[in-house]
Order: structure tokens, then sequence, then C-alpha cells
């Protein structure tokens, strides 16, 4: 079962991937490269979405700058 955070991170990879694949560049971020995507990697992320629509989901996991009781309740949660 998903929650809140885990529907909100699929999302927002998915989104990724569409605009990846609309505008043919990596979206502007700290952790993206700042170039234009080869037709190899616009071949990858045809396939993950295509994947995505049909058989997979997807799991984003981050944990920066948690207090103690964040992480507490996550590991209970876990």
């Amino acid at each position: 079962m998903f929650g809140h955070a885990d529907i909100a991170a699929i999302r927002l990879a998915l989104d990724m991937c569409g605009t990846i694949l609309r505008t043919n560049q990596y979206p502007p971020g700290e952790f993206l490269p700042d170039t234009e995507v080869s037709h190899d990697e616009l071949s990858v992320w045809r396939e993950a979405r295509a994947c995505s629509q049909s058989f997979t989901k997807a799991a984003m996991e981050l944990y920066l700058e948690m207090s103690r009781d964040e992480e507490r309740e996550l590991f209970l949660r876990l």
C-alpha cells in the first residue's frame, strides 16, 4: 500500500520523464546533467515510460535532514 509521500514521489518521477520526452532535455536541477538528451538516452526514457504504464511500480525514498522523531517515525513505518 502506498502512502501520500510515495504517491507524490511517483508523480514527480513520471512528470520528470514526461518533461524529458516532451523537451528532449533534462529539467534544470542540481543533480541532472545540463545537456540535451541523446537519442540513446531518449530511447531509455521512452522505454521507462512505457514500462511505468504497463507493469511496474516505482518507489523513491530520500532521507535528508530528518529529526530524531522523524527518523523514528520512518523506521516504525517501514
